[in-house]
């Protein structure tokens, strides 16, 4: 007996991670986008990525999606926030939709 394809759009991960990600704003849509890319970000590389794309230089945005979701972690090393394994899949597909 052949076991059912399902595909990850339908999994309940990530429903999970989708109902997480919609409430979130334009800017911390983006915060995650760009870390997701780039595999890691500072608030200060977001800040000024996103003044030069013309939104606000929003210093605190990885704060408040960490406070809103379990998507991501942060180095206190290098203070890069990143997206935490277990959601990236379900990241990289939800950031490639327009957020705008």
């Amino acid at each position: 007996m052949e076991a059912e394809f399902i595909p990850y759009e339908d999994k309940k991960e990530f429903k999970q991670a989708q109902s997480q990600y919609d409430p979130l704003s334009a800017i911390e849509k983006l915060a995650l986008r760009k870390a997701s890319e780039s595999k890691g970000m500072t608030d200060a590389e977001f800040a000024k990525y996103s003044q030069l794309d013309g939104f606000s230089n929003d210093i605190g945005v990885f704060e408040r999606v960490r406070t809103k979701t379990n998507f991501l972690t942060r180095d206190f090393v290098t203070g890069k926030w990143s997206i935490k394994p277990a959601w990236s899949l379900a990241i990289e597909k939800l950031t490639k939709k327009p957020i705008l």
